[in-house]
């Protein structure tokens, strides 16, 4: 799937709700209206400039994917900013920004100039090809965070099969490489994006009871929280089809908590890294701890327990950093597994490679 094409398959959906926000709900013709503003808006800028890079320092809004889509829709390259770094000008340094977008409040933002001067070979090859990017930022638990590129129609493509139009909860940040891809998912296959205020497990529970919300994509460390809670009995969860947990490893105790307290619901591990995104894999139904990676397009290999893989998906590379591929493509994700025929589990992170 190219951008145009996930463009053109959500103006489809029209008056079906795309984003929640509080009490505040917008339809795919609000998200389309608001997309051509920002179009008008960036285009004169987008010529200024040359080769577009423009930073998004925001959490989700209408605004924030508007802008992020018309980016993309004008060809142009978008940075995705945490909301609050302590080295927000070497970050957006390393991005080469030279438009940042800030959303200061639910119905403000500023769009300014920057200036860095976009010299990057990856980014001036994708302005040359008219190609769509996205730039993510590692967590930097091992450093500086490094900025990954990716080629956007190439992440897109994970989306060409469509899915149920879900109602799903964006727990995971808008500047996360999960967050993004939730993000990306719900949009592509015409369902509904809930934002939430907080994620307490409290709050997180009254949302899904009040919006009827079906997936609920999260970490092991807040399925862990909740369980402990025990909230889930004072609400109507009955909606909820699927969790879908990743970016950490899950314990068999955390697990068989969930199952406990979720027993209609559908438990999915994910797997993936800012560096490569999340391939489509599946869960082992009867042990939500064991994955298989579905697509064809991936290929995966143990070396000393240590995961690697390879992937038409990957990024491009990073912006500020050597590119820890080895010369046939293969990556080295730093994850300890054990494998068993097929199916992988994933142990952790023992090396700082990627992050």
């Amino acid at each position: 799937m190219t951008s145009d094409q996930l463009f053109a398959r959500f103006r489809s959906y029209r008056n079906h709700e795309a984003l929640i926000i509080g009490d505040q709900s917008y339809t795919y013709s609000d998200l389309d209206y608001c997309l051509n503003q920002w179009i008008a808006r960036l285009s004169p800028l987008f010529h200024n400039v040359g080769t577009p890079v423009v930073g998004l320092q925001s959490d989700y809004s209408l605004e924030s994917v508007a802008c992020l889509f018309a980016v993309w829709s004008l060809k142009g390259t978008a940075a995705l900013i945490p909301p609050s770094p302590t080295n927000t000008s070497q970050i957006l340094a390393d991005a080469q920004v030279n438009l940042l977008f800030r959303q200061t409040s639910d119905t403000s933002w500023t769009l300014d100039p920057i200036g860095h001067n976009v010299s990057h070979p990856l980014l001036r090859q994708l302005a040359k090809d008219k190609i769509p990017g996205l730039i993510l930022f590692t967590s930097g638990s091992s450093g500086h965070p490094k900025a990954v590129l990716h080629h956007v129609d190439r992440f897109l493509s994970k989306f060409d099969t469509p899915k149920p139009p879900y109602r799903t909860l964006a727990f995971l940040l808008f500047d996360h490489v999960a967050g993004i891809d939730t993000l990306l998912s719900v949009f592509s296959n015409g369902g509904t994006l809930i934002v939430p205020a907080t994620r307490h497990p409290t709050s997180i529970c009254q949302l899904i009871e009040h919006h009827r919300i079906e997936v609920l994509p999260t970490s092991p460390t807040f399925l862990r929280l909740l369980c402990m809670a025990n909230v889930a009995s004072q609400f109507d969860l009955s909606s909820l089809k699927i969790i879908a947990y990743g970016s950490e490893p899950m314990t068999p105790s955390t697990l068989a908590a969930v199952r406990t307290q979720f027993p209609q619901v559908r438990l999915i591990q994910k797997y993936g890294s800012t560096e490569f995104g999340s391939p489509p894999s599946s869960t082992k139904q009867d042990d939500g701890l064991w994955i298989k990676l579905d697509d064809n397009s991936v290929r995966f290999k143990i070396i000393d327990q240590m995961l690697w893989i390879k992937t038409d998906t990957a990024m491009m590379g990073y912006l500020n950093a050597p590119d820890p591929r080895v010369q046939d493509g293969w990556f080295p994700t730093g994850d300890e597994v054990v494998i068993e025929g097929e199916w992988l589990r994933i142990l952790g992170r023992k090396s700082d490679i990627i992050s």
